[in-house]
């Protein structure tokens, strides 16, 4: 069964997966694109906190992704959006179970910068 995704997809983007070793045998992503044009719902949340040790103030940020549950999506893939410059590392991916209706795929992402 095909279903769409329940939340709003806010971009579309390419699944990287797979891993290698460079010149120097150290281990590295190889980029090998697996999906391309996976509508998605990513949204950025951030959160005050304060550290009991020295009541220091800072701003904790989130991303979170929703996509439909039959994407397959795995932890550790990498998503590059449509816009060719932001990859995301996926930290976790999970479904959750509704015997009444079926959940998008939940991703726990970190936005990963680039040189």
């Amino acid at each position: 069964m095909v279903r769409a995704v329940r939340a709003l997809a806010t971009t579309r983007v390419s699944v990287l997966r797979g891993t290698g070793v460079n010149l120097f045998d150290d281990p590295g992503d190889t980029g090998t694109v697996i999906l391309v044009g996976v509508p998605i719902s990513i949204v950025e949340t951030s959160r005050a906190s304060t550290q009991h040790v020295d009541d220091r103030q800072q701003t904790i940020q989130a991303l979170t992704g929703r996509c439909n549950p039959n994407v397959d999506i795995r932890q550790g893939d990498r998503l590059l959006d449509r816009d060719g410059a932001t990859y995301y590392q996926v930290l976790s991916s999970s479904v959750v179970s509704n015997p009444i209706t079926g959940n998008d795929r939940r991703l726990l992402l970190q936005r990963v910068p680039t040189s």
